[in-house]
């Protein structure tokens, strides 16, 4: 018995290690998880409908009803967000003004090199979908938003 535990629990502790690398090599080679990278939104949104209609057992006109509920839904939010992004642009302005107004000359040159990195960073994404319907790329996104049909 104790034979068997020195041979088991060692296996299992190096299969725990294998297992962990791999996921943490695989995430650092570039490939992310399914759905969470550009050029997968299609395919993470097929393979969401496949889940839901295996799931619920739904049938051809039921499952094509699905799809149709969810394109409808995807172009209802994209028009919401359109929408509401000027407000959150305005506010994040104010509050910029607003820290810079509080700062003193040299907190101010802090957060104004804070920000630089920030916008940076945001320029190496450029082109980049960065999920929940946001483009870093405002060409992309006019051509993309410009492609669905938004239902009434």
């Amino acid at each position: 018995m104790k034979t068997l535990a020195r041979f088991i629990i060692p296996l299992a502790l190096l299969s725990c290690a294998f297992f962990a690398g791999f996921s943490f090599a695989k995430h650092r080679s570039g490939q992310q998880h399914f759905g969470h990278h550009e050029g997968n939104r299609e395919a993470y949104r097929k393979k969401r409908l496949d889940r839901l209609s295996r799931k619920l057992e739904l049938d051809a006109a039921q499952k094509s009803e699905l799809q149709a509920i969810f394109e409808k839904r995807r172009a209802k939010l994209d028009t919401l967000r359109s929408k509401i992004r000027p407000q959150f642009k305005e506010i994040r302005t104010t509050s910029h003004e607003k820290i810079s107004a509080m700062l003193n000359a040299e907190q101010k040159a802090l957060f104004e090199e804070h920000r630089k990195k920030m916008k940076e960073r945001r320029k190496k994404r450029k082109g980049h979908w960065r999920g929940r319907g946001r483009w870093h790329d405002e060409e992309k996104k006019k051509s993309d938003i410009a492609a669905k049909e938004i239902p009434e």
